[in-house]
């Protein structure tokens, strides 16, 4: 069963040091994904059903570059032992399914509040560069003629994520950044009325 370049490259850039394109956002973007196509609105990463979509070749480099600032060491590794995917060889466009695992050390911040790509929980996290990540995944790749990525989507739960960077003083705090301060043996009870 092949697997296509784009999927192969994609994970070679993302999770192997030893690559000479290692986190490499200019090879990822000019050898990796398809070549841009407005009204196809190719390439483009879509991260979990209602996270944010990066449509373009810009905005889908400006994705990977907040990545590998914000996680100096992602990596977005294939799950061992695991079966890939693939539509049937006569489809179009080839589709390609990978579980994976992202990991990675929190060291600096996501795209901050008034950013067209703030995306909560993430971005309001204060990144200590003590916390990690490792989350699992799913990838999939729609790839072209070439078995470049045309698009990406890519699949995890975003809250297990937060729960794991969020450094242990913090996690009692709301999402939305308000506090709220609670003595040692107090309860507090909060209604929610619809």
């Amino acid at each position: 069963m092949s697997s296509g370049a784009g999927p192969n490259e994609f994970f070679e850039v993302l999770s192997d040091p030893k690559s000479p394109h290692h986190h490499d956002v200019d090879y990822l973007i000019g050898h990796v994904f398809s070549a841009e196509d407005g009204s196809r609105k190719v390439p483009s990463v879509g991260i979990t059903e209602h996270g944010p979509q990066y449509v373009g070749k810009a905005h889908v480099a400006e994705l990977f570059q907040q990545l590998f600032t914000t996680f100096p060491d992602l990596t977005l590794t294939p799950l061992a032992g695991a079966p890939w995917l693939e539509s049937p060889g006569g489809d179009s466009p080839r589709t390609v399914g990978v579980q994976a695992v992202l990991a990675g050390r929190h060291h600096a911040k996501w795209f901050p509040q008034g950013h067209q790509f703030y995306s909560p929980p993430l971005s309001n996290i204060h990144p200590d560069k003590v916390h990690t990540m490792k989350v699992p995944a799913f990838a999939v790749f729609t790839l072209d003629g070439e078995d470049r990525i045309s698009q990406l989507a890519l699949y995890l739960d975003r809250y297990r994520m937060m729960q794991q960077l969020t450094p242990s003083d913090a996690k009692n705090a709301p999402v939305d950044g308000s506090t709220v301060n609670v003595s040692a043996g107090k309860r507090i009870t909060i209604t929610i009325e619809g």
